[in-house]
């Protein structure tokens, strides 16, 4: 699960939902894009909020082309109702991301790992799923998923610039 990088509050887009990203969340997107493969993630699914930034957060992880896309509009003021009924409706997939906002996001993942944690813009939380024939079983418990580790978009931000700030 991943929240979606930080947007502009100063564009003149005519809504809340049409809010495009800033520089500093374009930048998060890739830093993000580029932590996951080293911990040996890729989805071959990702389940989205129909919003202007969450389709721009996804383009900015530059996953390859082979990654199934789903835009959920249920997802945009989704809590972890709108949440569950996107995974359980999973088939053929072994690793989802869902890509969505705060508030809500946090909740969900409190509910499938039994862990509280919140995440702020362009974090991602990988959650392993507990074996199951399908995901509407994988999740028909609460706290039945292991959280993995979280990716925190502004540590790797900060890592970045300190490494470019090295002096040869």
């Amino acid at each position: 699960m991943m929240r979606h990088a930080k947007s502009s509050w100063s564009s003149d887009a005519p809504s809340d939902h049409a809010r495009p990203l800033n520089k500093r969340g374009r930048r998060s997107a890739r830093a993000v894009g580029q932590a996951l493969p080293s911990l040996g993630w890729r989805p071959d699914k990702v389940v989205l909020s129909d919003s202007v930034r969450t389709q721009e957060t996804l383009q900015g992880l530059q996953f390859d082309a082979g990654v199934e896309v789903e835009l959920d509009p249920a997802l945009y003021h989704g809590g972890i109702d709108p949440v569950r009924a996107a995974i359980a409706r999973q088939s053929g997939s072994k690793t989802l991301m869902l890509l969505g906002h705060e508030p809500g996001w946090s909740e969900a993942i409190e509910w499938l790992t039994g862990v509280g944690i919140e995440l702020k813009t362009a974090d991602a939380a990988l959650i392993i799923a507990r074996d199951a024939p399908s995901w509407a079983e994988a999740i028909s418990a609460p706290g039945a998923q292991t959280l993995q580790t979280v990716i925190r978009s502004r540590a790797l931000l900060e890592l970045s610039q300190t490494a470019t700030d090295v002096v040869p």
